[in-house]
């Protein structure tokens, strides 16, 4: 049923008044002549704005946005805020981050498997605290 949503979410890729509205899709390799190792893999560009398109991820129930500037970005969370709700599904602002060029935890935990000992999940202490200002832990 989201994947349904999410087409309604991303809307005419035509309309100009879409943010996340794209012209083309570039491919950017290893190995290509004009490879430049500062963008992504493979990208759609708004030729409109000459940047790269705003886009949505997801995962599961949880989604992230990408766009050329931050602004940009916070604008696309709020939008899919509102149409998610819209459609009458649920939107937790408590989850919603700025946005950010550093990479961090996506759900809050990572997994590390050691052949001798075994498969560990652990939560990184600045997740935790995001959450869950209000516990305090002993040091």
């Amino acid at each position: 049923m989201y994947l349904w949503s999410e087409d309604i979410i991303k809307g005419d890729r035509h309309d100009i008044s879409n943010p996340m509205r794209w012209d083309e899709v570039r491919l950017n390799l290893p190995g290509m002549t004009d490879y430049n190792p500062a963008l992504p893999k493979v990208y759609k560009l708004d030729l409109v704005s000459n940047r790269l398109a705003a886009t949505i991820c997801s995962y599961v129930d949880d989604v992230r946005t990408a766009a050329a500037t931050k602004e940009a970005c916070d604008n696309m969370s709020h939008t899919v805020a509102a149409k998610v709700n819209y459609l009458g599904q649920q939107d937790a602002a408590r989850k919603q981050e700025s946005a950010s060029k550093t990479l961090g935890v996506w759900a809050g935990a990572s997994m590390e498997t050691n052949a001798a000992q075994g498969v560990f999940a652990s939560i990184s202490v600045e997740k935790s605290t995001v959450h869950h200002r209000q516990v305090e832990r002993p040091l």
